[in-house]
């Protein structure tokens, strides 16, 4: 028997997990950051497997860009490390209590030898089922945090939506202004001109000077913005900011303003199926499991105790059963706060179906305004072309100055500025209601794992 006992207790003791020292340091995190590169062979690699190839020059739009952030932003690592943290839990609760071994010594004064040893064994068995409970429930919680890492996905790319429009309407912006500023000038040169010619006053002159000044005041708001705009944009994709100037200039957002509105079956599907309403059913259903669990406690478990006894040279087997009587308390303290959790769990799932119904429709109404907005300013550029496209060539003919052709000018480069906020504020508004529908873009299995750990590289 003791040889029995030392193998197995050499058996338990080589198959224990060790202990393994993973430092972290301000200063080593920090230069992993800065290190940060679209160069990185293995973002190459994880952008390829998902369909995505680099051109020449390359095109960076949303879904390259949001490959990126799936890539290299904080938020998903540490959703995916709470999704480690309940798989652990599912471990946890699948493991079965181990017996104790419980060795004692007695000794009889009379009659020699006067040692008794013996050797008891307590053998838990759980009843009732709680096992399985315990299994649905981890099981339950961590379904809900994998389905958490899709809503940060989804976080991570309206952030990156967000930031990449307003970036590039910041450098359409400043492009226009640029155009503007030319004009304006050229405005202010030809009215200098003419007040030296006598036909024009000095308060006309002084007029069109502060207008050119008040538009090169815009371009270096614009100019700001974009700068402003791009930092956003680096950090939305958890790059720093020189990594993302090096390639800013390849950026390109498209136009999202023609985005569908979905019918009734189709907001119906996806109110239903977002990540967010889906991981607050599971926590409902993580609830009930542990519910089910403190019921299931009111039922004792049993303990079996078999046991040996040396008797000064006698040998002596005994067989023990042990159970908790439940007469002092029959766990009614548990099943209440799990029934009040449960109702909680489900008062949860409600109000996120209830802001996710709020969210789409508040997006579908924007939408809807956004689009009749940037349809009326297409048009008023239309009319502002048009004009200018008659004043030149009423120029040629003689009919009109030089004056009348750039007012005309800077009549189509105004007209361009409120259609470019026109066009922001409806692809503002398109995006908003993918997002709130949570269009499938088939990225969910890509975020569940993290990229950068393949290959054993650090995050």
């Amino acid at each position: 028997m003791a040889a029995g006992i030392t193998w197995s207790a050499i058996g338990i003791l080589t198959g224990c997990v060790h202990y393994s020292a993973k430092p972290l340091t301000p200063a080593a995190t920090l230069s992993t950051i800065e290190a940060r590169s679209i160069n990185d062979p293995q973002l190459k690699a994880f952008l390829e497997t998902n369909h995505v190839g680099l051109t020449d020059p390359p095109r960076w739009d949303l879904r390259a860009l949001t490959l990126i952030a799936f890539y290299f932003h904080p938020d998903l690592d540490a959703a995916r490390a709470a999704a480690e943290v309940s798989s652990g839990g599912v471990i946890t609760a699948g493991e079965r209590p181990n017996p104790q071994v419980v060795p004692t010594l007695g000794i009889d004064t009379t009659t020699p030898p006067p040692w008794i040893p013996s050797l008891g064994l307590q053998i838990p068995i759980e009843t009732a089922g709680k096992r399985g409970y315990r299994l649905a429930g981890a099981r339950h919680r961590l379904q809900a945090d994998q389905l958490r890492i899709v809503d940060v996905a989804w976080q991570v790319r309206v952030r990156v939506r967000r930031t990449l429009q307003d970036f590039v309407a910041a450098r359409r912006a400043e492009d226009i202004f640029a155009r503007q500023v030319a004009l304006e000038d050229q405005l202010v040169q030809l009215l200098e001109r003419q007040l030296d010619e006598g036909a024009i006053t000095p308060f006309e002159l002084t007029q069109a000077r502060l207008a050119a000044a008040n538009v090169k005041l815009a371009a270096d708001q614009a100019a700001f913005q974009r700068a402003l705009s791009g930092t956003a944009l680096a950090d939305a994709l958890g790059l720093p900011s020189e990594s993302f100037e090096r390639f800013a200039k390849f950026v390109d957002a498209g136009e999202m303003s023609g985005t569908q509105i979905p019918d009734d079956k189709a907001r119906r599907q996806a109110l239903v199926n977002r990540a967010d309403v889906l991981a607050a059913l599971s926590d409902y259903e993580a609830a009930q499991s542990a519910l089910q669990l403190e019921v299931a406690r009111q039922y004792p478990d049993i303990q079996l105790g078999p046991g040996y006894q040396l008797d000064q040279t006698d040998n002596k087997y005994t067989v023990a059963a042990g159970i908790t009587l439940p007469i002092l308390n029959q766990n009614r303290g548990p099943i209440a706060e799990a029934e009040a959790r449960r109702e909680q769990a489900a008062g949860r799932m409600v109000s996120v179906q209830a802001a996710a119904i709020r969210q789409v429709s508040e997006a579908m109404a924007t939408l809807t305004a956004a689009r009749q907005k940037l349809t009326t300013a297409k048009s008023l550029l239309g009319t502002a072309r048009q004009q200018e496209q008659r004043a030149r060539a009423r120029y040629e003919l003689g009919d009109v100055s030089r004056q009348d052709v750039m007012t005309s000018q800077l009549e189509v480069v105004a007209a361009e500025a409120a259609q470019s906020d026109a066009l922001l504020q409806a692809d503002t508004a398109a995006g908003a209601l993918e997002d709130a529908m949570q269009s499938p873009l088939g990225f969910e299995n890509v975020v569940l794992t993290n990229p950068r750990l393949a290959g054993g590289k650090q995050p």
